[in-house]
């Protein structure tokens, strides 16, 4: 017997990077699975987001497995469009046990600089996506007093970071609002957690606009990166972290194993947290 078998979860950003591998590893544990992504471009991102074919790629990757998966588009910050995945979720699987609260999206600038439009979408994005899947989904678990949410944080949500602003307050409020639902749904069996991950290489940071930033020249490479981002980690040979390393996290947070762990902030970071 798989570890999930017959459970059901909800990843939100499902399409690639940590939210893919969030959700085939669900789906080999036995997990049927709902993601979703925005699958669309954004011209105020220096990095692509995900595209519509990679919904459908990971939705197949996932059926391999056995289990029934379902993609859908969805801004997390459209609140009918969210509501409409859980109870599409809940039509089909009948139920959701849980909730991975991926989505999200970082920009830079100096606080000063950067323009409010930019802020707020951050803030939409990284916040009220996390809040509105949660939102949808806790009413369900709260009629079965069972179920577990994972939201994705960041070590930015531990300590600052120069020339992330939105990015960092972002990630700040998402520990707070999983602290704030960790003792709302206690009462009802319901585990919240977070998970803080340092930097994973996924396309977000795997891009040459990252590279430059980084390194701080033009025609830096992903391996110039490496060595600036590895003198921030205690294993300093290991490179980036694979969303692998994260999932791992969230597997755990997921499983029973940790059946008496809520409102936790847990980084995954290499040990950067330490230094």
């Amino acid at each position: 017997m798989r570890r999930f078998d017959g459970k059901v979860a909800i990843i939100t950003g499902g399409a690639r990077g940590m939210g893919r591998s969030h959700a085939l590893n669900l789906a080999k544990e036995g997990a049927n699975v709902t993601i979703c992504d925005i699958a669309k471009k954004d011209p105020n991102l220096d990095y692509a987001l995900a595209e519509e074919s990679e919904i459908e790629k990971t939705v197949k990757d996932m059926e391999t497995y056995g289990v029934k998966a379902i993609g859908i588009q969805c801004d997390v910050t459209d609140s009918p469009r969210v509501k409409e995945v859980v109870e599409r979720t809940v039509s089909e699987f009948g139920k959701v046990d849980f909730v991975v609260a991926n989505a999200g999206i970082g920009t830079y600038a100096k606080f000063w600089e950067m323009p409010e439009p930019e802020f707020d979408r951050v803030m939409s994005v990284n916040v009220k996506g996390v809040w509105l899947v949660c939102k949808y989904a806790a009413p369900h678990m709260i009629k079965k007093k069972y179920g577990k949410i994972v939201t994705i944080s960041s070590i930015c949500g531990l300590k600052g970071l120069a020339e992330m602003p939105a990015y960092v307050a972002s990630k700040h409020a998402v520990v707070g609002l999983t602290r704030a639902m960790a003792i709302e749904l206690a009462p009802y069996e319901i585990n919240v957690n977070t998970v803080c991950p340092t930097v994973i290489d996924t396309p977000i940071i795997n891009n040459p606009a990252t590279y430059k930033r980084w390194v701080g020249r033009p025609d830096a490479t992903k391996e110039d990166m490496e060595r600036v981002y590895c003198n921030l980690n205690l294993f300093v040979n290991r490179g980036m972290l694979s969303p692998q390393s994260v999932t791992n996290a969230v597997m755990w947070l997921l499983s029973e194993e940790s059946r008496d762990v809520t409102g936790l902030a847990l980084p995954v970071d290499a040990g950067l947290m330490c230094k």
